[in-house]
């Protein structure tokens, strides 16, 4: 990925952002300070995770706070949403059943149409509706949207909480690559412990004093990942609203969704190659208006709505998503600008920067965590309901030429320890999600960082 213009770049990560919670909903009534909150199916007590939730305080940093552990009958722990959660990966039949059948209890014993609080949901806006939502409608999968009150944190195994969520991106144009080598390295990421995977969403490259390159289709790319992985979220980093109608891409997002067992994280933005829009035949002008059309129709077909639209570039008449998706997808916005973040805030579930934007340091992601702050206030958005998330970049072989870095860059090198210190500070400083784009980007490179998630994990 590369910078882009000042309303608009090409990467970004994220999905739910929430805490990992029990599914099923307690009963308050004799909750109090000292107590745990009783549960009307003792059956559900044991779904509880181990967590350590983060609140975030009005200047968007994190403070800690410390809640029970609970684990299943079996002692093991039990897996919550699976965007949310990093255990290690179960490799006999018995114990995927298992995981199975208490993904049914989850969703026998949710309440989506209540809050926290046992109040209903249904008189508050559609996007917060869609924050309180701890699993999917009728088919057992968790969702993302579940309910978030700061910071996210990843269990990683039993007893273990991870500070952020970290994922990794997957090549792009670093290198010629083919699928086999795709899949292995999804599958290495999920072993070692990422929690999400990532695919850049663009067409062509030419003119930059590179060699002219580039990628595979990112949404194909996407449902063949979705097939061939178990437990990482995925998503585009970010697709390109104008590389496709509104209502196919949001057509292909419910039905990677699907494939994927209600992992995706629908990350957007509005393009930013102009060589690559010219090349393919679409449009380049008004990249912010075209986006905030196509943004309204998407999301509103990916909620549920039938949906009349009449814009300037984008018409739709009745328009509506069949199959019908099991939940409503957790929407990430890839952008920096007043416009793009005025017309996203208040609907998505994350916001993310690459890494130029923001200098690749905790001081620098700080800053610039502090204005989307402000933005959603601007509109009248809580700003602990935005997770926050900040591609990372990150080089293992200095000798490697994959990805130029730029002047002003400060590239984050090993040891492994120190990268996960910085780990560490990105999450001090309000992220909820890093993103590791790896150089050089390898199956190789991406089982290394295990040894730094599992410091970071201590």
């Amino acid at each position: 990925m590369t910078p882009a213009a000042p309303d608009e770049r090409s990467p970004t990560m994220s999905g739910n952002f929430s805490r990992p919670r029990c599914a099923a909903r307690p009963d308050r009534s004799e909750a109090g300070p000292g107590k745990e909150p009783s549960h009307a199916d003792p059956e559900q007590k044991t779904l509880c995770t181990a967590t350590r939730t983060r609140g975030r305080n009005d200047d968007g940093r994190h403070n800690w706070a410390e809640t029970r552990s609970r684990q299943g009958r079996s002692g093991s722990q039990v897996p919550g949403a699976p965007c949310l959660v990093a255990a290690q990966g179960r490799r006999d039949a018995d114990a995927d059943e298992e995981v199975s059948r208490q993904a049914v209890r989850r969703r026998q014993a949710c309440d989506p149409d209540h809050d926290d609080a046992g109040k209903p949901t249904f008189d508050r806006p559609q996007h917060a509706r869609q924050a309180t939502r701890i699993c999917a409608d009728n088919d057992g999968r968790l969702s993302t949207t579940a309910s978030r009150t700061g910071g996210s944190v990843s269990v990683y195994a039993a007893g273990v909480v991870r500070p952020l969520r970290v994922g990794v991106q997957l090549p792009e144009v670093e290198r010629d690559v083919r699928w086999p080598e795709y899949v292995a390295m999804a599958r290495a990421a999920e072993a070692a412990g990422f929690d999400s995977v990532w695919v850049g969403d663009h067409l062509l490259y030419r003119g930059d004093g590179r060699s002219e390159r580039g990628p595979w289709e990112a949404w194909t790319l996407l449902a063949g990942l979705a097939a061939s992985t178990q437990r990482v979220c995925l998503g585009p980093l970010v697709t390109c609203a104008g590389f496709r109608p509104p209502g196919l891409l949001a057509k292909m997002a419910a039905t990677v969704d699907e494939m994927s067992g209600g992992r995706l994280i629908l990350g957007l933005g509005s393009g930013w190659n102009k060589a690559e829009f010219s090349a393919f035949g679409l449009p380049f002008d008004h990249k912010v208006s075209r986006f905030e059309e196509s943004f309204e129709i998407a999301r509103r077909l990916l909620a549920g709505e039938r949906v009349t639209f009449h814009g300037r570039f984008f018409q739709v008449e009745d328009a509506v998503l069949y199959p019908r998706p099991v939940r409503s997808l957790p929407l990430m916005v890839g952008s920096a600008g007043r416009r793009m973040l005025e017309a996203t805030l208040p609907y998505v579930s994350a916001w993310n920067t690459w890494y130029e934007d923001y200098g690749n340091t905790p001081e620098g992601f700080e800053k610039l965590n502090g204005a989307v702050t402000r933005a959603a206030e601007s509109v009248g958005r809580t700003p602990s309901e935005i997770g926050r998330s900040a591609c990372v970049l990150v080089v293992l072989d200095g000798s490697a030429s994959e990805r130029p870095i730029n002047e002003g860059i400060r590239p984050l090198e090993g040891p492994m320890d120190r990268i996960a210190a910085h780990l560490r500070e990105i999450a001090e400083a309000g992220a909820d999600e890093a993103i590791l784009v790896l150089s050089p980007i390898t199956e190789g490179s991406i089982n290394a960082l295990q040894e730094a998630l599992q410091i970071l994990d201590a």
